[in-house]
């Protein structure tokens, strides 16, 4: 009678337990497809592989359905074995998705990959036995897989105990209760346990495998709160980063007008000959700094955007050194927006600054080189603000990052010829007979085009001269493209 009532209670206990992992599944499928996250993807299928490792070793389900013999062994034993290994896999890869471990652990991620190869080699190895009809390999390399899994992934949680990771304390009380399960479990059906049937080894497995899918879908709520919050401290950040940008620009602009103004009588109390001369010159001269303005505001919009990914993303360090390179640009945009002329020092650094942010941006292995002549001196030497950075933008955006076949490079040389500063910017990316796109119709090429021709309206010192050619070999195959900048100093 009492092994009967005790039957009956395993019957419901395991109708309970396949209920749980029933909805658990259901869930997370759900929070997949809304989310589009991979993380609830391999939870729900580890957890799907872990009831059908549970219900194979049941009683109910793997003495009364799946009794029957496959390849010399009871189907239920051969569901189980194969089933083992491939929710272990299962579990490794949701904890490298759960922990981020490819961009912030490194090393883990390394002995993640390793514990994966091995089990992948363990099952193909099992199922190769299986087929052969070797039993007693069969079994053996069952329990050798397993050992050497459990010892990687004990490998993988002392590894990662360096790491100072919100989400690592639910891993190791999560692993902690499904080891409990399986260690019991294991030794208890082996027949090494000498107090067998004291506790329900399988009712024990399914608990302690309930407890940890309990903690993790726990962690994952607490994980999608984190995501949530920085994604909303990220949006306050762009916001006021917005606002103060359009301070600024609403500021340039109220300038720009009084001193349209103020030029404007200036030049109404002057003769009629010089007043068509100079007016033509002063509104050339306004033109030019509503245009660099426009340059600015591009490149801006560009920089916050990146930030903004990189903060969803959470890769705090690359955020916070794109962020100080930022501040230390967008400052000297700033001491440079309301001047005619900057030091060629002070424009090479903030082309440093830019090349720097694109590489970190778009993960780019550039080659930046730099050369000047011995004879100029880049702390004496003035030109237009903002003059070479479009020519940089269009290189990386529209030329290096198009070409996949090649290391790309870009290089600065700078030298006088006849007098004049030449700036000549080369690239190894796509030809533009391959971009299929003119120059003129480049973003920010047509705003420089225009900032050039009205340098040379104002007759200035700073004239300009512009030239794109391409360098190819014997084979009329292209090398570089090149951008000549002729100026009169």
């Amino acid at each position: 009678m009492n092994i009967e009532l005790a039957y009956n209670y395993e019957y419901i206990f395991a109708c309970w337990i396949f209920g749980a992992f029933t909805a658990s599944f259901i869930f997370l499928i759900t929070k997949m497809l809304l989310s589009r996250d991979k993380v609830y993807a391999f939870y729900g299928m580890y957890i799907l592989f872990s009831a059908i490792y549970c219900f194979s070793q049941n009683q109910f389900v793997g003495q009364s359905f799946l009794n029957s013999q496959f390849m010399g062994h009871k189907l239920s034993t051969v569901i189980a074995y194969i089933a083992l290994p491939v929710y272990s896999i299962l579990y490794i890869v949701f904890i490298q998705l759960f922990l981020d471990a490819r961009k912030v652990m490194k090393p883990v991620y390394k002995l993640i990959d390793i514990t994966n190869k091995v089990l992948l080699i363990h099952i193909i190895i099992m199922c190769l036995f299986l087929l052969i009809g070797i039993s007693k390999l069969f079994i053996i390399g069952h329990f050798i897989g397993n050992l050497v899994a459990w010892i990687l992934i004990i490998v993988i949680f002392i590894s990662s105990i360096k790491y100072k990771h919100q989400l690592l304390p639910f891993l190791y009380v999560g692993s902690l209760a499904l080891s409990i399960g399986n260690i019991y479990y294991t030794i208890s059906i082996s027949g090494f346990y000498p107090y067998k049937g004291a506790v329900n080894e399988w009712l024990l497995l399914c608990f302690c495998i309930l407890t940890e899918i309990a903690v993790f879908l726990y962690a994952l709520s607490f994980r999608e709160h984190q995501l949530s919050e920085s994604l909303a401290a990220s949006q306050q950040v762009n916001i006021q980063t917005l606002k103060e940008m359009t301070k600024l620009q609403t500021e340039t602009e109220e300038e720009i007008k009084r001193e349209l103004k103020t030029k404007i009588k200036i030049i109404e109390d002057k003769k009629k000959k010089e007043l068509s001369t100079l007016f033509e010159k002063e509104i050339n001269e306004l033109k030019v700094k509503s245009l660099r303005s426009q340059i600015n505001q591009q490149f801006l919009f560009n920089s916050l955007k990146t930030i903004k990914q990189l903060a969803i993303a959470k890769e705090w360090e690359r955020t916070e050194a794109y962020f100080s390179n930022f501040t230390q640009l967008l400052r000297k945009l700033l001491e440079h927006s309301r001047a005619d002329k900057i030091t060629l020092s002070e424009e090479l650094k903030a082309i440093k600054l830019y090349v720097d942010m694109e590489k970190e941006r778009f993960q780019l292995p550039l080659i930046y080189e730099l050369k000047i002549k011995k004879n100029i001196n880049t702390e004496e030497i003035y030109i237009p603000p903002m003059l070479i950075q479009p020519f940089i933008e269009n290189a990386i955006i529209n030329g290096l990052l198009l070409q996949k076949d090649k290391l790309p490079f870009l290089q600065i040389f700078i030298q006088f010829i006849n007098n004049e500063l030449e700036i000549e910017i080369r690239d190894n990316g796509i030809s533009r007979k391959e971009s299929n796109i003119s120059f003129q119709q480049l973003p920010g090429i047509n705003t420089i085009d225009e900032r050039i021709n009205l340098q040379s309206k104002l007759k200035s010192n700073n004239a300009i001269n512009l030239e794109l050619f391409e360098i190819k070999n014997a084979k009329q195959e292209v090398l570089s493209t090149c951008v000549n900048l002729r100026l009169s100093i």
